[in-house]
């Protein structure tokens, strides 16, 4: 219910598409819980994949 309330406050203070870009950071946040959380390793393809998913949501974020 946090998040929900949470993606509901974000979209009322800001445009859909900046709120919409955010949820590209979903990936590398699972991966970053997952390491801490259960140990899984981090390749090199996942550093790539996070890489990406950054680059998009700092384009987003100047459009």
């Amino acid at each position: 219910m946090g998040g929900y309330g949470f993606y509901w406050l974000n979209l009322r203070l800001g445009s859909v598409n900046r709120l919409n870009g955010l949820l590209y950071l979903t990936p590398p946040a699972t991966m970053i819980w997952a390491f801490f959380m259960f140990g899984e390793t981090i390749g090199m393809f996942t550093l790539m994949g996070m890489a990406i998913c950054a680059a998009g949501v700092i384009i987003l974020r100047k459009y």
